[in-house]
């Protein structure tokens, strides 16, 4: 089946011209797998000192992703947070991409974030 990319009604609002080509390239660029991926878009850190992990979420399953999951944010292969994602209303089709932003609370940071080489990583 082919991968489709979606965007929330919120990010279709929100996301300037060249985000949404930013956006596209990725998903362009994307390597089909048979699970859950996810691409970096961008990464910083609000005034409350939460991490913002923007990433394309990619769906290659036959399977429907829901919320809940918990998600830890790498960088250089060490784990900076971890963070239990329920509150979200993230439901992602089969065979479907699609951006979002996952926020880190500043209480589930372990060590200071360089964001430089980094990643998400589903906790299993």
């Amino acid at each position: 089946m082919k991968q489709q990319l979606l965007l929330h009604e919120k990010w279709k609002k929100a996301l300037s011209e060249t985000d949404r080509h930013l956006v596209e390239m990725i998903f362009r660029r994307s390597r089909g797998s048979d699970e859950l991926t996810f691409q970096n878009i961008r990464v910083a850190k609000n005034y409350q000192q939460d991490i913002l992990a923007t990433v394309l979420i990619e769906n290659f399953t036959q399977n429907q992703v829901s919320l809940p999951f918990t998600l830890m944010y790498c960088e250089k292969n060490r784990k900076v947070a971890e963070f239990h994602f329920a509150d979200y209303q993230l439901d992602l089709p089969a065979y479907t991409s699609m951006p979002w932003t996952f926020i880190f609370p500043k209480h589930c940071i372990l060590c200071e974030p360089e964001f430089s080489d980094w990643h998400l990583d589903l906790k299993r």
